[in-house]
């Protein structure tokens, strides 16, 4: 234990004698663990806070298949009318569409969007119902 304490004192004698070290080292460890709980402060809300929903269990994701068997993520918003005017077993339905639109201007001499550089901002499409569909409500 004696020798941890002469470890201690020999250290704080080294940083007072090397100011600039000292200050490096301290402001180092401090963008470190500034940066760190930042990070895991994103991660906290993003991945492990339960969705803000009565009961997450009663949420489901409606997918359709084609006749070749693969599934189909994406509806039509006529289908979704027709699915939300049929529906008697969920109490709502909403529409979800994920989509990535290009960040940037337009190249010039092409018939498609692409952005000058490869950025994209992703979003959701919603149906005017999805932040108050209640609970046992589906997503389409």
């Amino acid at each position: 234990m004696k020798g941890l304490f002469k470890d201690i004192r020999y250290a704080a004698r080294s940083l007072v004698r090397h100011p600039g070290f000292a200050v490096v080292a301290v402001s180092t460890l401090a963008l470190g663990i500034g940066v760190n709980t930042a990070l895991f402060t994103i991660f906290n809300v993003l991945v492990l806070k339960p969705l803000p929903i009565n009961d997450p269990d009663s949420v489901v994701q409606i997918t359709g298949v084609n006749e070749d068997g693969q599934t189909l993520n994406n509806f039509s918003y006529l289908e979704y009318l027709d699915y939300r005017d049929r529906n008697k077993t969920l109490s709502a339905l909403a529409l979800v569409n994920k989509i990535a639109m290009p960040l940037g201007e337009a190249r010039l001499g092409r018939d498609d969007f692409s952005p000058l550089r490869d950025e994209y901002v992703y979003g959701q499409i919603v149906s005017a119902n999805y932040f108050s569909c209640p609970k046992k409500s589906a997503l389409l």
